[in-house]
């Protein structure tokens, strides 16, 4: 049997008890049900709370009036209205509370998705709970760590579970049993009709996961990658240089695992600055974007492909601007904002730059230049490029190489936050206003001559706005 957490199961009859004490009626049968049953038999915390009953928006009009609660009635599916009650005091906590589907909760729960998710607890007359009502086998399927369909229309019904079921294993550590991996792979074309905002929400959720990889191999052996982007098909089987021992599409799924693998464990590599990484990586959705960079990095490759005519060897000259181009496609289509487009389509553009940055005889004012470029986002793009060299195991790829990379790395993030970060974040001590004053005019040439001195001030060779006159009034001659 699936023991119950006695905290997580006082904290659920506490939570009834506050909406519903004095509002149960001799004639409503309310029930939990779904993904709320489910959490609460593996005591994880529940999200939310999902009720069902008939007429539901009486119920819900009334315990919101109780309460002062707000009443917002909610699609969640095409002609199933749920009305969510929101307490004004503290929006977190809310009851979401559907129409029983048929005339019995044995017909609600064979409506819906999965084994796991079709189980109901009835609400006692007192806000205890009654018997888990399973008569799909949930519980079974819980136990056994197995995620399944309920019947053979499941994925007809509403195609987006497709993603939903891969999001839920990637949540609860479920394998996907192979009947539902078949039917998966049979009505992945179904997705089609799904708008891609909806496939994103599922998407991200998935990234999320510290094996964000797997779950992205597992849709990618149901042909579902495919049909969501049909750009990545000619990188299947696209060879590589000796520098590589996998085609283009297997080394991108490779690096997506090295990058899951940095990211929930970024101590290992950045070890004194990786609380500040944790912060930056985890505002804004930027684990998600940055793991789905990391898939798509090389997505330029094929275009790109061409064999040397003196060495013979593969080579994929400008690969980095041709998948930004088709990067720049792709994130439209997620339906994602401008900012988080730019966001994915700058790591692709630079993933082969940040790695020649970390040669040896590359200058601290280039680097200065582009870590001031690129601010916090220079992060993001050197774990790409971690990722990505991490990745790469051919015969000709050296093992000195990675550890250069990698101490190379470390050393610009430590310095970024414990220094840099800072400087570039101070204004320009000297302002075009400040060179017209001394005679130049408006042109081109007072953004270049701004340039160089912000080097100087990045550089630290002036350390105010006097001394940064001072240079100005030294060098304005070459821009006159």
């Amino acid at each position: 049997m699936v023991s119950h957490n006695l905290s997580h199961s006082k904290k659920l009859i506490h939570y009834l008890t506050y909406w519903f004490e004095g509002n149960l009626s001799r004639h409503v049968t309310i029930y939990i049900v779904g993904g709320s049953v489910r959490d609460y038999i593996m005591n994880r915390q529940c999200a939310d709370i999902d009720l069902v009953c008939k007429d539901a928006y009486t119920l819900a009009k009334k315990i919101a009036r109780k309460h002062s609660a707000a009443l917002v009635c909610m699609e969640k599916k095409v002609d199933e209205p749920c009305y969510r009650v929101v307490n004004r005091n503290n929006t977190n906590e809310y009851l979401d509370i559907a129409e029983l589907k048929g005339e019995t909760i044995q017909d609600d729960l064979y409506k819906r998705d999965f084994t796991i998710n079709a189980m109901a607890i009835q609400i006692l007359k007192d806000c205890s709970l009654g018997p888990i009502i399973d008569p799909f086998n949930g519980l079974r399927d819980i136990q056994q760590k197995i995620i399944q369909t309920l019947s053979p229309e499941t994925f007809i019904n509403d195609p987006l579970r497709i993603l939903r079921v891969v999001r839920f294993s990637s949540q609860l550590n479920f394998q996907i049993d192979n009947q539902t991996l078949h039917q998966m792979t049979e009505k992945a074309h179904l997705l089609r009709q799904i708008p891609f905002e909806r496939i994103t929400f599922e998407l991200k959720r998935i990234l999320v996961s510290n094996r964000s990889f797997y779950y992205m191999a597992v849709l990618d052996h149901c042909g579902i990658l495919d049909i969501l982007f049909p750009e990545i098909i000619p990188m299947k089987g696209c060879q590589q240089n000796a520098y590589h021992h996998l085609d283009v599409w297997h080394h991108s799924l490779l690096t997506l695992k090295q990058c899951d693998h940095i990211i929930h464990f970024p101590y290992i590599f950045f070890p004194t600055v990786s609380s500040q990484l944790h912060e930056y990586l985890n505002t804004d959705e930027r684990v998600q974007l940055l793991k789905f960079a990391a898939l798509f990095h090389d997505i330029g490759k094929p275009n790109a492909k061409q064999i040397h005519q003196t060495s013979g060897r593969v080579i994929f000259y400008n690969h980095d601007t041709i998948g930004t181009q088709i990067m720049q496609r792709i994130v439209k289509r997620l339906k994602i904002s401008i900012k988080q487009q730019d966001f994915i389509c700058n790591l692709v553009k630079e993933h082969l730059h940040v790695k020649q940055l970390s040669a040896h005889d590359v200058k601290k004012s280039t680097i200065m230049r582009w870590l001031r470029n690129y601010g916090d986002h220079c992060i993001s793009m050197i774990i790409l490029g971690l990722s990505d060299i991490l990745s790469s195991h051919g015969i000709e790829s050296q093992s000195y190489e990675k550890t250069s990379y990698i101490q190379w790395a470390r050393t610009i993030a430590t310095q970024y936050y414990e220094k840099t970060k800072a400087v570039i974040e101070t204004k320009n001590f000297i302002t075009g206003h400040d060179l017209m004053a001394l005679g130049m005019i408006p042109g081109p040439e007072i953004g270049a001559l701004i340039s160089q001195i912000r080097a100087a001030q990045d550089q630290g060779d002036i350390q105010n706005r006097e001394q940064g006159l001072i240079l100005a009034k030294q060098l304005i001659h070459k821009f006159i």
